[in-house]
């Protein structure tokens, strides 16, 4: 899900907002700043989010993310995406009362225990949760229906398990899912009714190859998400998607580079 975002605008002070919609909390500049001067311009940044509502609708933190952080944006509720790349955050409460995401991205959610705040939720169509190493009921996944793109698992040294994939049949409109996710027994059978699914990415050890049910060669025939996955895989095409549509595509340019060239974009734009 690693979208690059048109209209970006890079802030490092809260005094630097002036109305964007589109915005990304810096981190980098922060790297030359002392402890103290960093905990300041963090506690500048909670208190400008606990203030109330902004116009931002997307909003990313390319940095750590502090538990104080975190619970001020309890107050944005006109969000329409928010994507957490790290940080030490445990209760998603905070984000209950977002009924406007469409959009959610949580790297790295090592301290998160449970996702049954993200039960309301129901507008998501596309939710990104990786190093949740601490959670294996997946449930509250499940009841967001909207749900287009999926990716679970990935982003931490400890494997990720769910108590079961039975969740995933709930979700209808998937197009994209991403699992790197293992599930209790080795039980891969709720993937076989999930023919809908345009794309299908699964990740497993090479040491469960010979234990799971049904065996990977079962699942890609009878997967044409995952066949068409593994097809471009080998074939070296590489695509990303945006809330369940393919955006755009790596491309090799004369020099044998390569870059992303997005759909709704003319080369060199």
């Amino acid at each position: 899900m690693s979208v690059q975002r048109r209209g970006v605008v890079v802030l490092e002070r809260p005094e630097e907002y002036a109305g964007q919609t589109t915005v990304a909390i810096g981190a980098s500049q922060m790297h030359g700043f002392t402890d103290r001067q960093q905990a300041r311009l963090l506690d500048d940044w909670s208190e400008f989010f606990a203030a109330g509502p902004t116009d931002i609708w997307d909003l990313a933190f390319p940095m750590r993310m502090p538990k104080r952080l975190f619970n001020s944006l309890a107050t944005q509720t006109q969000l329409r995406r928010l994507a957490v790349s790290w940080g030490v955050y445990d209760d998603l409460t905070v984000l209950a009362g977002m009924s406007e995401l469409l959009e959610l991205e949580l790297e790295s959610a090592t301290s998160v225990t449970t996702l049954e705040p993200l039960r309301p939720l129901t507008q998501l169509e596309s939710l990104q949760v990786g190093g949740a190493w601490r959670v294996h009921d997946y449930s509250a996944v499940g009841a967001l229906t909207n749900l287009r793109q999926l990716k679970l698992g990935g982003g931490a040294e400890k494997r990720q398990h769910a108590d079961s994939y039975e969740f995933l049949l709930n979700l209808r409109h998937l197009a994209r899912l991403d699992l790197s996710l293992v599930p209790d027994q080795l039980d891969y059978s709720p993937l076989l009714g999930m023919t809908w699914v345009e794309e299908m990415d699964l990740w497993t050890l090479e040491s469960h190859r010979k234990r799971m049910t049904p065996s990977m060669i079962d699942l890609e025939w009878a997967l044409p998400g995952l066949q068409r996955r593994r097809s471009d895989v080998h074939a070296g095409r590489s695509y990303e998607w945006e809330r369940g549509v393919r955006v755009g595509e790596h491309r090799l340019d004369d020099e044998r580079a390569w870059y992303f060239h997005r759909y709704d974009l003319e080369d060199g734009d």
